[in-house]
């Protein structure tokens, strides 16, 4: 039987550290997937990633995450130290993304050596291009799976900011790769 998220974070601060390792192996790749998509530098990636498991490890059970469960949590305090991140490499603005996007999308998994190079390329590049608040929407909501009422509550806005945000990013996608469609 599958255990929830939940019920594996409870098991492993009472204790079972084997909850610990499950929970890991579920996210340890989409996690780390979505904190190379935000743009951050290899190094600062690979901090971001630590901290936030430092952060399961440390934070007393169930005290974190009322409403969107483990999953919306563990993304949040991702999202939040990977903004710190931002902050002290002094990565604010487009121009800094642009310097980074090549690193970002350099690992190219199993499931997306099926696609076109060439696509691949143009899609990876036109989500980069996406301004930071919709790119952030559309990662949370394509990579990690969260639902519109989770990732609005971590990025603290509405749950129609945040359809109206997908809204845009969808409709901008879709124009730049509308040759690969």
């Amino acid at each position: 039987m599958v255990q929830t998220d939940e019920a594996l974070y409870t098991a492993y601060h009472e204790g079972d550290l084997s909850a610990f390792d499950c929970l890991y192996d579920r996210y340890k790749r989409p996690l780390y997937r979505f904190l190379l998509r935000r743009g951050l530098p290899q190094d600062a990636v690979e901090d971001v990633f630590h901290e936030s498991w430092l952060s399961v490890i440390s934070f007393e059970k169930k005290q974190h995450f009322k409403v969107g469960g483990f999953k919306a949590w563990i993304y949040t305090v991702s999202r939040n130290k990977s903004i710190d991140a931002f902050r002290k490499a002094n990565i604010h603005t487009e121009e800094n993304w642009d310097e980074h996007i090549n690193e970002v999308f350099s690992e190219i998994t199993t499931e997306q050596q099926q696609v076109d190079i060439d696509c691949l390329a143009l899609m990876k590049e036109s989500i980069a291009q996406l301004p930071f608040d919709q790119r952030d929407a559309f990662l949370l909501q394509q990579e990690a799976g969260l639902s519109l009422q989770q990732i609005a509550e971590m990025m603290k806005v509405g749950r129609e900011t945040i359809k109206s945000r997908l809204r845009y990013a969808m409709n901008q996608l879709k124009t730049w790769l509308e040759e690969c469609l």
